[in-house]
């Protein structure tokens, strides 16, 4: 038999993370001048938000002493490790190849966090959110990025 100092519940280690995020979030935006609500310097909003993720993973780390909550081990890591894989390759080739082979490249990569989804639709979904994305940041808002690659 295993024995756990907590109950092992994704609910205690989630909120673990989201307060160490926030703690060096905080930690970094105190360099800032905060200033006040009605004076807001550069520091002030990422500031309050920094507290408000503190305060989420502080609900959530005592939440999961508490409430018995879903396992440790139920953790997915597949659709975990696709979406965060997708928005890297988002990230590497939207300046490189351009918007649209940007979303498509990040579509392509994120159907592979599910085993259900189904290659007719994601393909019908890529082309619709690409076209989607090039009509309205670049042509509607004036987004100053590539379309294409060439």
């Amino acid at each position: 038999m295993k024995t756990r100092i907590c109950k092992g519940s994704l609910d205690f280690y989630s909120g673990l993370l989201l307060s160490c995020i926030a703690a060096i979030a905080v930690w970094f935006i105190l360099d800032l001048r905060i200033g006040t609500p009605r004076s807001m310097g550069p520091g002030f909003f990422p500031l309050a938000i920094a507290i408000v993720l503190g305060a989420m993973g502080l609900f959530l780390l005592l939440r999961g002493l508490v409430v018995r909550g879903a396992d440790a081990e139920d953790l997915h890591l597949r659709p975990l490790a696709f979406v965060l894989l997708s928005m890297g390759a988002f990230a590497v080739l939207i300046d490189r190849a351009g918007l649209i082979v940007a979303v498509l490249a990040q579509i392509a990569i994120a159907i592979f966090a599910s085993r259900e989804t189904k290659l007719r639709e994601s393909v019908i979904f890529g082309a619709v959110l690409a076209t989607f994305c090039a009509l309205v940041f670049v042509r509607l808002l004036g987004v100053p990025v590539r379309v294409l690659p060439w």
